[in-house]
């Protein structure tokens, strides 16, 4: 990997600039602003968290969505009623 810059990977993560600046000094990060070139190590930090956080969301979200999916395809019909049913 190559040096990046904190706005750079805020873009590439679609997240606020600020908002990964903040978290890369909760990491311990010695970062002032987001023109901040980032090392390897401390790429792969951030990236980890965010992943980790997006993935989270999107699988709670398609869990609900398959479960009504999934009620609302296994209601049974009911039967018809004909005028010549026999009982």
């Amino acid at each position: 990997m190559s040096k990046i810059k904190i706005l750079d990977l805020a873009n590439k993560l679609g997240v606020e600039r600020k908002e990964l600046l903040s978290k890369a000094q909760e990491f311990g990060i010695p970062a002032k602003s987001t023109t901040k070139t980032l090392s390897d190590a401390e790429v792969l930090k951030l990236e980890n968290f965010y992943k980790k956080s997006d993935t989270s969301e999107v699988v709670g979200k398609d869990e609900s969505e398959v479960e009504a999916k999934v009620s609302k395809t296994t209601e049974i019909p009911e039967k018809k009623k004909t005028k010549f049913s026999i009982l």
